[in-house]
């Protein structure tokens, strides 16, 4: 069963095991007055909609529903057979917005595809499709095309839909767009025309009618079992539909007694899905069944399973539980509410989006309880399953969240609770592709088949394409998205070579990542070699037992138990193929002896390979020994990010781990807790800031034990930690898809590589992504060095206006994005000052410009005359610096192509310090100048750091030399963050030598060791009026020229004092103050490698201790390795 609410709106569903009408009846709690009544399937459905409209918001309400099979309503029966269930529901006081939280699923036959997919919340659907090859030009915004010709419309209101588009032809692909509608109003769609993460061309090829393998088992069957309920589970190696067939043994199976039961969709339309779970109820308790399996694959090929027959692996007892085909039903009543063996963890998170994931030891339902400051919000699903995950979205980015998850069994037992943990979001939109943690390799492999594993450092889809040729040609998908990847290819044919690729894409859609083709060759002959196990061992607490060992080779789980060494009376196991296994034994008994023989069968089905007798002994009271404290943490400062990680813990009962941070002097807070990996990123940091982190571990009780915390780790975020902001340049080439040109960031770290990434954005903001890539390798798609140019991947809508930035990677560390670039897909119109007709109005035409001031406005000159008065003069020059950096083209600043090799363009910057008043001169320099008449340079800088205050008009000028005359010193185009200048000689010969070309001023605003000038772009032009791009640019940053320490301020102080001190290059640094007595009363600095700038340290008047500090004279001292030692005296005054 399983409820959905919206502000007004109810939507309850359920399924059960006999075709049956459904009735309700909805009252409000408050009042008891009835809002709702009726009876719907009344011809017999097995999956059940209601929904129920009109209601008030945040309301609370109690429903009444019931079901009775359609042969007994109205009969005498009716009565013992009419099952009746009571929930109450909340209304929500809100209407969120409509998301997707997986990408959408195809799988697809000859001639029908279903489409899966899932939402926040209960919408209806319609998926409009039709054939690729009916409309082959890219699609763009302004296409009018209709290039949808079929719609199927889903009318029942669910977050889940499985989707069936008929009348296919065998082998064509396939364009699909899904439309969905919640009850509030919203909607959202994938059309590939929009701005969405999810609007995207998606496509789908059916099946060529020659695809005649059959489907394959290849995990399972499982049967979980209790009183009155068992749940069957199986796998398969492609999407299929299934059912199962069952009966008491030696009874009523095979005969016209047994019952039915088909993998239906909440819709009851029969589910396509490589998993299948199949719930069998009304069972009677104590009693020995078989069953068999049904399968059909989108080809129509058929795949049995029967206990004659052992369609799965084997028919012996020794396997996981239905492993042969049969089952028994507890005798006792089953009244135990599910454990959660591991979990709850958040496997992944956005910045408005996080997935919770646990697993209990018995099939049961799901719900998320979260909120920032209380439980207040709350996500459930009605579907038993023992692997859980639900997806929280409309979230706050940069915000830490509370929450706790809970489960209630089949027969209504529970609810299983866990504590509550938490978890932070990010602080920015998920641009970046899941990148590869493991590359794809071949895990297993016989003669007919092979299984194909990889990993990825975040959820992410799963495909594969492979064949006999590099051009694969077979696409295997998993339906699920996970970190841990693996798809088994079957029906192979032996001692022959197969190539594959493998993809995938994260939950936002980035990607997909793809791998290089590989290629393995199956086995000539079958494998069989039974498994080999090792390192078996068992960690119980009171009531339970975690079983652990490895297998050679990849193999399923299963554990035979007891407290009878000659009876091993429970058998609990896992279908799963895997090299390393852990089971979970619960519900013991504290304090007793337990008798334990594990096992595993391998992918061929060889018989089994068991484990001697073991035993273990439950603990005889509840655990409360915490894991040992976390070893090696380790911080690593980035820009505005630290990157954590630390050793793992070597625990068989390790739950995970709690991180806390604190800032500065502050408290240490939870941060996030129940991490399962061994590795952090904490973004969204502040510059400048001092951070320091704790790690706990956790083991897996209900209310975990926390270890003591280990040694914390310190890390101050700084902009010099990461890699440059690159800067763009220009676009060109196609106007509806254009190739964005940048300039290569600058690492930290020397040669290190950097990858990029990109947001194109119909937002100045980026509040939408329009297009995106990530991981582009530094020098991708331009010839020029130092450059970098991606070709947008998609049709942009013309007379739009579209803005791009991107941002360099290293290793982990992201460094800052750029300052945003605009650009108009509009046809080019005539500007004025472009006087080589390029589409931009830019340094060629400047150097033209130039060459042409103080002339009379006739013959070649005219042009350049643009007020019209007759000459070409200053009016000019300023209407034309009015109209510099205009672009139709997208070349902003040049079109030449032409390079200055030998010419140094080095910017020097001084100043920046207290005793400067803040005041900060930059020069451009100029060095190896050959033969210029005029300049022009793009400089960049952080605008939340400095402030441009005006040029710095030096006769000393490099252009004005000899008596050269250069009027046109000026600022041709001004941008937060950017500055556009230039200069021309108007009179005289061109200039050789070195020298300065222009001195800027500017006022810091921000912190000093974060100052960046980047001469982005710099031109020249010669005698003959040609621009050529100098290739040689030097950046400033503002780095002493010596050591320095200086008077504390105020001096004397009290309650506290800053002390500035200088290093011009990094190393170890400590700063300790000291009484008269030489005795060190606090260490305020110590660090192995100090970056070098200009800083500041506090001392509040406090010893080591935290204590007070006497009133008196105090010195302190700067220690910098063996390179500078000096001394300051300062008094503290009470």
């Amino acid at each position: 069963m399983d409820v959905q609410t919206s502000r007004q709106e109810a939507i309850i569903s359920w399924a059960t095991n006999r075709s049956t009408e459904a009735r309700y009846t909805v009252k409000t709690v408050s009042g008891g007055q009835t809002v709702a009544e009726g009876t719907l399937d009344r011809e017999g459905s097995y999956a059940h909609v209601v929904e129920i409209q009109g209601l008030e918001p945040a309301t609370e309400y109690e429903a009444t529903l019931s079901s009775v099979p359609v042969s007994a309503s109205g009969s005498t029966d009716e009565e013992h057979m009419l099952d009746v269930e009571t929930i109450r529901l909340t209304t929500r006081s809100d209407s969120p917005p409509v998301r997707m939280l997986f990408p959408p699923f195809a799988t697809a036959s000859s001639t029908l595809a279903m489409v899966d997919l899932t939402f926040n919340q209960p919408v209806r659907l319609r998926v409009d499709y039709a054939r690729t090859d009916n409309f082959n030009a890219r699609m763009t915004g302004s296409t009018a095309a209709q290039f949808y010709h079929k719609s199927v419309a889903a009318d029942k209101p669910l977050r889940r839909h499985l989707v069936n588009l008929p009348d296919l032809e065998p082998g064509m692909t396939y364009r699909y767009r899904i439309t969905a509608f919640a009850a509030g109003g919203d909607s959202l769609t994938t059309d590939p025309r929009g701005y969405d993460q999810w609007s995207a061309d998606w496509q789908f090829t059916a099946l060529a009618a020659g695809d005649t393998l059959a489907p394959v088992i290849v995990e399972g069957p499982q049967v979980i079992s209790r009183d009155q309920i068992a749940v069957v589970e199986w796998t398969t190696d492609v999407e299929t539909i299934g059912k199962v067939t069952f009966g008491t043994q030696g009874s009523a199976y095979g005969t016209s007694d047994e019952f039915s039961v088909t993998d239906l969709t909440p819709d009851g339309r029969p589910r396509l899905s490589h998993k299948h779970a199949v719930t069998l109820a009304s069972l009677t308790p104590g009693t020995a069944y078989q069953f068999r399996i049904w399968g059909a694959a989108a080809n129509g090929k058929i795949v049995t399973f029967t206990p004659q027959n052992a369609a799965g692996k084997r028919t012996g007892i020794r396997q996981p539980p239905g492993g042969s085909g049969s089952f028994i039903t507890d005798a006792q009543p089953d009244t135990r509410p599910p454990v959660i063996l591991s979990g709850p963890t958040v496997t992944s998170r956005t910045h408005d989006t996080a997935i919770v994931e646990w697993i209990t030891d018995e099939p049961a339902n799901s719900q998320v309880r979260f909120g920032r400051t209380d439980l207040d919000e709350s996500l459930r699903s009605g579907e038993n399953e023992v692997r859980h995950r639900l997806g929280l979205s409309n979230l706050e980015p940069g915000t830490t969240y509370q929450y706790d998850v809970s489960s209630t069994d089949a027969l209504n037992n529970g609810p299983a609770q866990s504590a509550q943990a938490l978890f932070t979001t990010s602080a920015a939109v998920d641009l970046t592709a899941p990148k590869l943690t493991a590359k794809p390799n071949v895990a297993y492999k016989n003669d007919r088949s092979a299984t194909i594993q990889w990993q990825t450092d975040e959820l992410a889809t799963g495909a594969i394409e492979f064949g006999l040729s590099t051009n694969l040609g077979t696409v295997r998908q998993l339906s699920t998205a996970g970190s841990e990847h693996e798809i088994s290819l079957t029906s192979l044919e032996p001692e022959t070579t197969y190539f594959y690729r493998i993809s995938s894409a994260d939950l936002n859609n980035n990607g997909p990542t793809q791998s290089a083709v590989d290629s393995f060759q199956t086995d000539a002959l079958a494998d069989l070699v039974s498994p080999v196990l090792g390192g078996i061992d068992a960690a119980p607490t009171d009531s339970t037992a975690i079983v652990h060992w490895q297998t050679d080779e990849l193999a399923d789980s299963f554990v035979e138990f007891g407290t009878d060494s000659l009876l091993l009376d429970f058998r609990v196991g896992e279908t799963r193929d895997q090299l390393a296994h852990e089971i979970t034994l619960a519900n013991l008994i504290p304090g007793i002896r337990y008798y334990y023989r594990v096992g595993s069968i391998d992918r061929a089905g060889n018989p089994p390979t068991e484990s001697d007798l073991l035993s273990f002994t439950t603990l005889t009271a509840a655990d409360t020994t915490p894991p040992a404290p976390p070893t090696g943490l380790q911080a690593t400062p980035g820009s505005e990010q630290i990157l954590l990680s630390w050793d793992a813990n070597p625990e068989a009962d390790l739950g995970g781990y709690n991180l806390y941070r604190r800032a500065g002097d502050g408290e240490f807070t939870p941060l996030v807790t129940r991490l399962t990996q061994t590795s952090y990123a904490d973004l969204g940091l502040s510059n400048g800031v001092a951070y320091e982190y704790r790690l706990t571990a956790i083991d897996r009780t209900v209310t975990p034990n926390e270890s003591t915390p280990g040694e914390t780790a310190n890390a101050q975020p700084i902009a010099s930690a990461a890699p440059s902001a690159p800067q763009p340049l220009t676009q060109q080439g196609n106007l509806l898809s254009p190739t964005l040109v940048f300039a290569n960031a600058t690492p930290v770290h020397g040669e290190a590589s950097l990858t990029y990434t990109l947001q194109v954005s119909t937002n100045s903001l980026f509040g939408d992504v329009t297009a995106s890539i990530s991981n582009l390798t530094e020098g991708t798609g331009i010839a020029d060095a130092g450059k970098t140019a991606w070709t947008i991947d998609r049709q942009l809508e013309e007379n739009q206006t579209y803005y791009w930035q991107v941002g360099a990677v290293e290793d982990d560390i992201l460094g800052p994005f750029s300052s945003s670039r605009q650009f108009i897909t509009q046809r080019r119109p005539t500007l004025v000052g472009d006087f080589n007709g390029s589409g931009s109005i830019d340094f060629d035409d400047f150097f033209l410009f130039s060459d042409n001031f103080g002339k009379d406005a006739t013959g070649d000159a005219a042009p350049f005359d643009l007020d019209g008065n007759g000459s070409v003069d200053f009016d000019d020059f300023f209407l034309f610096g009015d109209n510099f950096g205009k672009s139709i083209s997208g070349k902003r600043y040049s079109s030449s192509e032409a390079l200055e090799s030998d010419l140094i363009l080095t910017l020097e910057a001084e100043g920046g310090r207290r005793s400067d008043d803040g005041r900060i001169l930059l020069r451009a320099m100029a060095d190896r100048v050959q033969d210029i008449k005029a300049f022009g340079l793009v400089l960049r800088f952080d605008p939340t750091l400095v402030e441009f205050e005006g040029l710095d008009r030096n006769p000393e000028n490099l252009l004005e030399k000899d008596g050269r005359i250069a009027p046109l010193l000026h600022v041709l185009s001004q941008e937060p963050g950017e500055l556009v200048l230039g200069n021309g000689i108007t009179s005289g010969e061109p200039v050789s030598g070195q020298g300065l070309l222009a001195a800027l001023n500017f006022r810091l605003i921000g912190s000093v060791n974060e100052v960046l000038f980047t001469p982005s772009e710099a031109h020249v032009a010669g005698p003959d009026g040609e621009g050529r791009k100098v290739v040689q640019l030097k950046s400033a940053r503002l780095i002493p020229n010596t050591y320095h320490l200086g008077a504390n301020f105020p001096n004397p102080f009290n309650p506290s004092t800053s002390i500035d001190y200088a290093l011009p290059q990094a190393g170890p640094v400590h700063l300790s103050v000291y009484d008269v007595l030489g005795r060190q009363v606090r260490l305020l600095v110590a660090k192995d490698r100090h970056p070098a700038g200009f800083y500041t340290a506090a001392w509040d008047g406090r010893d080591q201790q935290g204590r007070s500090a006497a009133s008196g004279v105090y010195f302190y001292l700067l220690q910098v390795g063996n390179e500078f030692r000096q001394a300051q005296k300062m008094v503290l005054v009470k």
